[in-house]
C-alpha cells in the first residue's frame, strides 16, 4: 500500500505547478523532465485520475468478496472453472445496460476505427479496427484469468495479484515509452515486490477443525 501510494506521489510531482514550492524535492524528477513544472489544471485532472482508480479500487475489492461468498454458496453445482466463467458471462450482460448509455460515443469511435486506412493492401481490413479485434482477444484472455484466479484464491490474493499487474504496467510504461521515473518509483518497486514476496512467504492459517457431532 505505501509503495503504491509512493509511485503515486512520485507522478503528481510533475503536475504540481512551481508556485506550490519543490517540485522536485529529491524525487530525481529534474533530472528527467528538465524541471519544468505541470499546470495546475493537469494536476487537478491527475487527482480526478486518482480518485477514480481508488474508487474502482474498493469496489474491486467488493467485488471479490461478493464472488468469494458466491462460490462458497454455489459450490455444488459445478466446478469452481465452471462458476468463474458463469460469473464472468453474467457480469458482462449485467453490464450491457449501463453501456448502452455511452451508444453514441461507442458509434461515434466505432466509425472512426472503420474508417482508418487498411492494415495491408491484401488485408483489406481498417487498421483501427484491427487494433480493436485484437484488444477485445486480449481483453478476454485477461478477465477470464482474473475471474479463474478470483474463484481459487482468496480476495486478498487476488486484489495483491491486480495490485503487481498495475504496477508493472508503470515499469512497462517507463522502459517502453520512456515515461518519467523518479526514486519515489525506485522506492515504491522495492516495497511493492518486497511485500508481495513477504506475503507469499507467510504461513498457511491454521483451519478450525470441524464441530463434532452430539451423539444420540
Amino acid at each position: 500500500t505505501i509503495g503504491i501510494f509512493l509511485a503515486s506521489i512520485g507522478d503528481a510531482r510533475k503536475f504540481l505547478p512551481a508556485s506550490w514550492g519543490c517540485s522536485d524535492c529529491g524525487t530525481g524528477l529534474d533530472e528527467i523532465s528538465g524541471g519544468g513544472a505541470g499546470s495546475e489544471a493537469e494536476f487537478i485532472k491527475w487527482t480526478m485520475g486518482i480518485t477514480m482508480l481508488l474508487c474502482v479500487q474498493i469496489t474491486q475489492a467488493t467485488l471479490g468478496h461478493t464472488q468469494a461468498v458466491f462460490y462458497k454458496k454455489f459450490s455444488n453445482q459445478g466446478t469452481r472453472d465452471e462458476l468463474a466463467d458463469e460469473y464472468l458471462f453474467t457480469a458482462h450482460i449485467c453490464s450491457l445496460g449501463v453501456i448502452m448509455l455511452l451508444w453514441e460515443d461507442i458509434s461515434t469511435s466505432a466509425i472512426l476505427a472503420w474508417n482508418t486506412e487498411p492494415l495491408h493492401p491484401l488485408l483489406p481490413i481498417p487498421r483501427r479496427m484491427c487494433w480493436v479485434i485484437l484488444n477485445n482477444f486480449t481483453q478476454l484472455a485477461c478477465i477470464k484469468g482474473v475471474f479463474r484466479l478470483s474463484a481459487n484464491y482468496s480476495p486478498l490474493t487476488v486484489n495483491v495479484t491486480l495490485s503487481v499487474r498495475k504496477f508493472l504496467s508503470v515499469v512497462l510504461s517507463a522502459v517502453w515509452f520512456g515515461n518519467p521515473w523518479t526514486n519515489l518509483h525506485s522506492i515504491a518497486t522495492v516495497l511493492i515486490f518486497g511485500g508481495v514476496f513477504a506475503y507469499s512467504n507467510c504461513p498457511k492459517p491454521v483451519e478450525a477443525p470441524p464441530p463434532e457431532k452430539k451423539k444420540e
